[in-house]
């Protein structure tokens, strides 16, 4: 699955089983039959984290009835939270329960982590899929350095179902042991490469990466044994990529490790940061020395790129025919401009000049 995952499942009160996971929440407009069970709680929970900041001014979710015979929930509520511990409360119904499909907006609120609430029915909540309405605000700096996380995956081969994509590799889903990108044993004259090819959105300094392999959450699983990670600055042609090889000459190989199965945390420091914007990370099935490579299943929960961003974003068009004569303009390390600096770190602009300056 391609694209672009803007928030996670962050955290909730239970579920009943993995298949009536809180996942489903996310994938209700795919999997239409599918639904999140909580019966555990007197009000059963369940907490979104978005990966940059959103102006929420929505919320929406499919009720039991229409699905299945059962009730609906007569009651919610919607909390909205910058760091996921302080919350302010945006929405709260009552009397609803013969509303099948509930929809409702509220005053633009900013937040990063979104948290609902349902009071039970006839023993337990049953969620078909939930919608959160709003607008991008602006960018989350991650104090960790990694860059990969709610970023896009541009291509992939293969996975085994709707649910177990490539898209799961770059939610930092590390806790929540259903989130994984599945993929069958690879046919070696077929498709012996299994690969996801990642836009970062920006150029970076990449100097590090790290996979979340399966026995991090299950324990009778294989890891995978062998893997090779590739960097560009330049965008590839996706054409050129197929399960067969990739004939782009853009790519430099900058990992390639071999009998790796003992290791459920595989972490790779490179010698020297390498500026690119693309990553593509293969799982080939080969032969060396006699061993045979990436013949069982992957099952890979997450991968992780980290480094430095190589450009700020928001002063790249600050530009002038006379530097002496414009304006000094100064930005936070996100790009937002600011009027009066004050201690710390901050983007400095003169026209066309631009400098990092610390202001004491």
């Amino acid at each position: 699955m391609c694209g672009k995952v803007r928030c996670r499942i962050y955290d909730k009160s239970g579920q009943t089983h993995d298949g009536e996971s809180a996942l489903f929440l996310n994938l209700g407009h795919i999997f239409n039959d599918k639904k999140w069970c909580e019966n555990q709680t007197e009000t059963p929970w369940v907490i979104w984290e978005f990966f940059d900041y959103y102006k929420f001014d929505g919320f929406a979710f499919d009720d039991a009835v229409g699905h299945e015979n059962s009730q609906n929930s007569p009651e919610y509520w919607v909390e909205v939270s910058m760091d996921g511990n302080e919350w302010t409360e945006v929405l709260h119904k009552e009397n609803v329960g013969d509303q099948d499909y509930k929809e409702e907006y509220f005053e633009p609120v900013e937040g990063r982590f979104v948290k609902a609430t349902f009071k039970r029915a006839d023993g337990a909540a049953r969620i078909y899929g939930a919608d959160i309405y709003g607008e991008y605000s602006r960018p989350y700096e991650r104090t960790d350095g990694n860059i990969s996380i709610g970023k896009t995956i541009l291509a992939t081969y293969d996975q085994a179902n709707e649910k177990e994509g490539a898209h799961n590799l770059l939610t930092g889903n590390y806790n929540l042991g259903e989130s994984k990108w599945c993929s069958y044993a690879a046919d070696p004259t077929k498709d012996p490469i299994k690969y996801v090819v990642i836009d970062l959105e920006d150029d970076f300094d990449i100097s590090s990466f790290k996979i979340n392999d399966c026995k991090l959450h299950e324990g009778g699983s294989p890891n995978t044994n062998h893997y090779k990670i590739s960097v560009s600055s330049e965008a590839p042609d996706l054409s050129l990529i197929s399960p067969i090889g990739d004939s782009n000459t853009c790519w430099t190989t900058v990992v390639e490790k071999y009998d790796t199965e003992d290791k459920t945390i595989k972490e790779d420091v490179l010698e020297a940061p390498v500026m690119g914007r693309y990553v593509k990370l293969e799982l080939p099935r080969v032969k060396k020395d006699g061993k045979e490579y990436n013949t069982d299943i992957h099952r890979i929960y997450t991968f992780d790129v980290f480094g430095q961003k190589r450009n700020t974003a928001g002063v790249a068009n600050v530009t002038s025919d006379d530097d002496t004569e414009a304006p000094v303009l100064y930005y936070d390390l996100q790009g937002r401009p600011v009027k009066e600096p004050k201690a710390g770190f901050y983007i400095r602009t003169q026209g066309s000049k631009v400098s990092k300056v610390l202001v004491k």
